[in-house]
């Protein structure tokens, strides 16, 4: 199997296994602190989904309906969400072949930041790689990452080779540091890296089953410790 093919099927498989669990990305909004929250004003994960074009946000942790639902991009685009703008707020985005449409509000509308990254069969990863407080894109080819830090057309500025090329790519802030790095998921075992170079996973675990979606989401550090 070609990169370029490898790259395509990774991105396909992604958005079946995430259609099948009612969700089309690794949707992670983050809003003002609701009630029960902690922190007062301090930002909370919160809850989205993305069924085709239609994206479905709830401003709370419970169960219940969108408390804000609207249409963004086209049905087969590959969603994401990020804080573009540094405003603490997630809001959504999407990746065409290689396009880039980032939107600064969470309501219908067209992309106020376009651009360009990207091979169009990449798998599309979006993280604060700097700690600068806003997120930008990066790509996975294969087991090559391409990560960015600014939302335009360009070379990646953090450029290396990590895990298998068919590993799922993950991004987050697995240590609390305030910088998004790589991690890969590989059946159910994960390896999570706390610095975006080549190297070896600092974190190793096995969770969860081998065909689910895999979904980051944050917590107050305390709550990230082994238990």
């Amino acid at each position: 199997m070609s990169m370029s093919t490898a790259g395509k099927s990774k991105r396909l498989i992604g958005l079946g296994l995430a259609m099948a669990t009612s969700l089309s990305a690794l949707i992670l909004l983050s809003g003002p602190a609701t009630a029960g929250a902690g922190i007062i004003g301090a930002p909370v994960s919160l809850p989205a989904t993305v069924g085709g074009n239609v994206w479905s946000l709830r401003d709370r942790q419970t169960t219940g309906d969108a408390n804000n639902t609207f249409l963004y991009g086209d049905p087969d685009d590959f969603p994401i969400m990020g804080d573009w703008d540094g405003d603490g707020e997630k809001t959504p985005g999407i990746v065409r072949g290689n396009l880039w449409a980032l939107r600064n509000s969470n309501d219908t509308g067209v992309g106020e930041i376009v651009f360009r990254y990207g091979d169009p069969d990449d798998f599309p990863i979006v993280g604060d790689w700097n700690n600068d407080g806003i997120d930008t894109p990066g790509i996975n080819r294969g087991n090559f990452y391409a990560l960015r830090n600014s939302n335009d057309s360009g070379f990646g500025q953090i450029n290396f080779i990590y895990g298998d090329p068919t590993d799922f790519p993950l991004s987050g802030d697995w240590d609390a540091d305030g910088v998004d790095t790589i991690g890969i998921r590989r059946g159910n075992f994960w390896a999570l890296r706390n610095t975006n170079d080549t190297g070896f996973g600092n974190t190793l675990f096995t969770f969860g089953d081998p065909e689910a979606f895999p979904v980051i989401w944050a917590a107050p550090a305390l709550m990230t410790t082994s238990r």
